[in-house]
C-alpha cells in the first residue's frame, strides 16, 4: 500500500506536498510546517515540480512512517494525539527563548488598526 501524496499551490505557483493527509506540507525551502490556507490542494500530480529538498524530504518520511495498516492506525492516533495536547495546552512547551534588550535599545510601537 503506498502513501498518497498530496499536492498544494500557492498564488505566487511555487509547489508543496503533503505525507500525511495534508496535515503538514514540505514547502519548496524545504520547511514543514501545518496546512495554512495560503496553499491551496491541486488534483493533479505535480511531482515532477518538487524541488531536490522536497524529493528529499519525502524520501526521509517513507523510511520513516511504516506503510502498512498498523502503521495508518499509528500515525492517525499520534497525529490526533498532538491536535488535542496542542488544543488543551498540555502538549510540549515551546522552546522559544526570550531575547533580552540592550540596556540602551528604543522600541517604537506601531498601530495599524487606528485611524489618524
Amino acid at each position: 500500500m503506498a502513501t498518497p501524496m498530496y499536492y498544494y499551490r500557492n498564488r505566487s505557483g511555487l509547489v508543496a506536498v503533503s505525507y500525511d493527509e495534508g496535515t503538514n506540507i514540505i514547502l519548496p525551502t524545504g520547511r514543514i510546517i501545518e496546512l495554512i490556507d495560503a496553499w491551496e490542494e491541486v488534483t493533479e500530480d505535480c511531482h515532477d515540480e518538487l524541488n531536490a529538498d522536497q524529493i528529499r524530504i519525502l524520501a526521509l518520511m517513507q523510511t520513516t512512517i511504516r506503510d502498512d495498516p498498523m502503521g495508518h492506525i499509528i500515525n492517525r492516533y499520534a497525529r490526533d494525539r498532538r491536535d488535542v495536547e496542542r488544543r488543551d495546552g498540555t502538549g510540549p512547551e515551546n522552546s522559544y527563548k526570550i531575547r533580552e534588550l540592550p540596556e540602551g535599545a528604543r522600541v517604537v510601537v506601531a498601530s495599524f488598526n487606528q485611524k489618524d
